[in-house]
């Protein structure tokens, strides 16, 4: 694990995102997003991305879930794409991931 400059410990091949790249996968995701998406109407916030694939971390602003999206920088028409996971909380995120390392 890393921490990141808010003591956030992501997983291996996880990392926060500098100041300009979190609007840009916000953007992207918004661009590929048909309506009937998962989060076609969720407002959200990036918060990192991993190192060596397309997927990024958003949270789900006014909540308390995040979504982990694999985004495919197509322009999407079926709702099934960007694939799209989301977790009840960041913890559960980073459980489900370190379980997925093991």
């Amino acid at each position: 694990m890393n921490a990141d400059e808010h003591g956030f410990d992501w997983p291996d091949k996880w990392q926060s995102l500098d100041r300009q790249k979190p609007r840009v996968a916000l953007k992207e995701l918004q661009r590929e997003m048909p309506p009937g998406h998962k989060l076609f109407t969720s407002k959200c916030r990036c918060l990192g991305r991993r190192v060596d694939r397309d997927d990024f971390l958003f949270e789900i602003v006014n909540t308390t879930n995040v979504a982990q999206v694999h985004l495919t920088y197509s322009k999407e028409t079926n709702p099934t794409w960007p694939w799209t996971e989301i977790y009840d909380s960041l913890d559960e995120w980073r459980h489900a991931i370190l379980e997925d390392d093991r």
